[in-house]
């Protein structure tokens, strides 16, 4: 299949793939064709989605793979014409540079993997007046530091080091603290789903159920709004007041939740064929130059590790670029009844340890049926936990 320019193609493997998928549609990230296959995730987005997939991959323990589309012909030709009239150039080029530009910040490493994190850290620095072609001698980095430390979100401690003409940001994250409840704001804790209550531990407010009762979907378990008689002070006459709170507490009850998966005989699996090639590309600044003169055709995923070069101690903008790609061709799989049912354990399995991890499972259903095509697998569970949420109250002021 012919991918976009722009598009690269992920394929995701892990327990919670399913997880990081909910994630990204949360997020509103479009993905084209995407096919669970034989427990992989495969999916197409746009190449500026690449960090935030990467960063959601490391959080959900997800391994994954990433194909692009090469360097086509003719900036390949380009390049190596520019190659062979200006490489001793640029060499040169990049020497007088070096020595130069030695008092100058080239590049800013931040050491975390957060991108929002480093994100704010690279704002902050921009505040400052810091960015790359800034003079090192123009700031106080103990200062920076600081600033850093006292507005990023998300880290506890920020360290600044230079080494040669790279600005390296070290970071420590936050310990996460235990939640609690800063909102003003009067509330009430209600039901995420129909179900039977069968226990309830209330802090805060009033029981508006009974144990043993049946709820529904966004109806109060526990009342933030208390109804009052007060008397006058002048007479005897008792007056309704409404009082507010904060409602807190936990309710437990019994539920039902179901899911559907599908297992098709046929798929398209991508297939290694053992062929692997390695290339070397040289990175002056945002441009990268081939050195190599062969057409990179196929569908490959690739890994690449770049080693900056440096002169005196001080690194130059200028880097080689390794990159081993790794063939391999889309092929129809066509599997057993016996395969079949080792991809629904697998899938059930799967689905209970991102989904159902923090539920009882008391009851659990499941309904097969077969086509020609496929088989679908219909689940249905029944199970206890907790079904309250907390959900603001608004009074008009008026």
């Amino acid at each position: 299949m012919k991918r976009q320019r722009d598009n690269c193609r992920f394929t995701v493997s892990g327990a919670k793939r399913y997880k990081l998928l909910d994630l990204m549609i949360d997020r509103g990230i479009e993905c084209d064709g995407i096919i669970d296959t034989d427990e992989q995730l495969c999916l197409y987005t746009h190449r500026k989605n690449k960090p935030y997939i990467i960063s959601a991959c490391s959080k959900y323990g997800c391994e994954y793979a990433i194909d692009e589309d090469g360097v086509t012909k003719a900036r390949r030709y380009i390049a190596f014409a520019l190659l062979h009239s200006g490489l001793v150039l640029g060499i040169a080029l990049s020497l007088i540079l070096c020595s130069v530009f030695s008092s100058m910040i080239l590049r800013i490493k931040i050491d975390n993997a957060d991108e929002q994190i480093k994100a704010d850290i690279l704002s902050v620095l921009d505040t400052n007046g810091l960015h790359i072609g800034s003079f090192k001698s123009d700031f106080d980095f103990v200062k920076l530091e600081r600033e850093l430390n006292g507005k990023v979100p998300g880290i506890s401690w920020a360290g600044i080091s230079v080494q040669g003409s790279t600005l390296v940001v070290d970071t420590i994250d936050n310990i996460p603290k235990p939640r609690s409840d800063n909102s003003r704001l009067p509330c009430n804790v209600v039901a995420l789903c129909d179900c039977t209550v069968e226990k309830a531990q209330v802090f805060c407010g009033d029981l508006n159920v009974t144990i043993g009762s049946g709820v529904r979907a966004g109806d109060i378990l526990i009342s933030g709004e208390r109804k009052k008689l007060i008397k006058a002070d002048k007479d005897d006459k008792e007056t309704e007041v409404t009082q507010y709170m904060r409602a807190s507490g936990h309710v437990y009850g019994e539920f039902e939740k179901q899911a559907e998966f599908f297992f098709p005989y046929e798929e398209a699996v991508n297939t290694p064929t053992g062929k692997t090639m390695t290339v070397s590309y040289l990175n002056i600044f945002d441009a990268d130059i081939p050195l190599f003169f062969k057409d990179i055709e196929g569908n490959y995923i690739y890994k690449a590790i770049r080693e900056p070069l440096e002169v005196f101690g001080c690194e130059l903008p200028v880097a080689i670029t390794e990159v081993e790609y790794s063939e391999y061709v889309e092929a129809i799989n066509t599997y057993t009844d016996e395969e079949i049912n080792k991809k629904i354990e697998k899938s059930i399995q799967n689905y209970e340890a991102s989904f159902l991890s923090t539920y009882e499972i008391r009851d659990k259903q499941q309904d097969i049926s077969k086509t020609d095509k496929g088989v679908t697998l219909k689940l249905k569970y029944t199970l206890y936990g907790e079904i309250g949420e907390q959900a603001d109250i608004y009074l008009n002021k008026e």
